[in-house]
């Protein structure tokens, strides 16, 4: 039985929408994997890497499989790596970058393959796209479909959720601060999804419409982030940071929130 995947696409070097085209091309005509769908391209600014890169083209598609995640995962370098794809700056400008986002409703947390894509619930030029093709498609810790999630990215509470006990949800904030000098004094705003305990950080000007938004279960906030994916809230877009490497951690948390509000001032001495 062929496994349901889903992969992201993106490129900003060259003529980069001919290039994903290539690069769906080389994939469906590759033994053992075929392409079901792909989504309309979505424009997208670069959130991290080096300054001043171009914009970048975005995607998603549907494959059916007979290979292993680790396999279909050197398939898809093979093919970036055919279409001039180079490895030299982290999130850096390329050619092509295709990204592995689910392997049907698997979980993995293996060097080098991490399934879900640990930034697939909160990057919108990914959920977007995702979502045209996929949007039924539950994810696997959050248990929540994709075009929930996106949905909830586009219009939830004016706040930043952060799930934990006390000393969790305590470490999120002063990270946040530290990344976004205008949170410093943001009012954390004790909050209820369900029977599920978080804080909610509201951002900007929404600070009173967070507060009395919070006081309703059934408001969420935009994005939250929590330190283990057993403690994401269903209908929550949500990142796992990982403390144990702090700055994969804060330059994941700030391009969350750059993703999410690009008008939040970051930090100079920030990710």
């Amino acid at each position: 039985m062929p496994h349901r995947t889903l992969i992201g696409l993106g490129s900003n070097l060259g003529d980069s929408r001919r290039q994903l085209a290539d690069a769906l091309d080389r994939l469906d005509a590759l033994d053992q994997i075929e392409v079901l769908n792909a989504s309309n391209l979505v424009d997208s600014r670069p959130i991290g890497g080096p300054a001043d890169q171009p914009p970048f083209a975005n995607g998603a598609a549907l494959l059916a499989t007979e290979l292993s995640a680790a396999e279909l995962l050197a398939k898809l370098q093979i093919v970036e790596s055919a279409l001039g794809r180079v490895r030299e700056i982290e999130w850096g400008p390329r050619t092509l970058d295709l990204d592995l986002l689910l392997y049907g409703q698997e979980i993995m947390n293996l060097p080098g393959l991490v399934v879900p894509h640990p930034r697939l619930a909160v990057r919108s030029f990914v959920l977007e796209p995702a979502t045209e093709i996929a949007g039924d498609w539950v994810h696997p810790w959050i248990n929540t479909p994709l075009g929930e999630l996106w949905k909830t990215w586009r219009m939830g509470v004016d706040a930043v959720g952060l799930i934990g006990d006390a000393t969790t949800r305590d470490s999120l904030r002063q990270l946040l601060t530290q990344l976004f000098p205008k949170l410093s004094s943001a009012e954390v705003l004790d909050s209820k999804v369900g029977n599920r305990e978080l804080a909610m950080v509201a951002i900007g000007d929404a600070k009173n419409d967070a507060k009395s938004e919070a006081k309703n279960e059934q408001q969420v906030p935009r994005i939250a982030f929590c330190t283990c994916p057993d403690a994401a809230i269903p209908g929550i877009p949500t990142l796992c940071v990982d403390f144990f490497d702090d700055q994969v951690a804060r330059r994941d948390v700030a391009a969350a929130i750059i993703d999410a509000w690009p008008s939040l001032g970051l930090s100079s001495t920030g990710a």
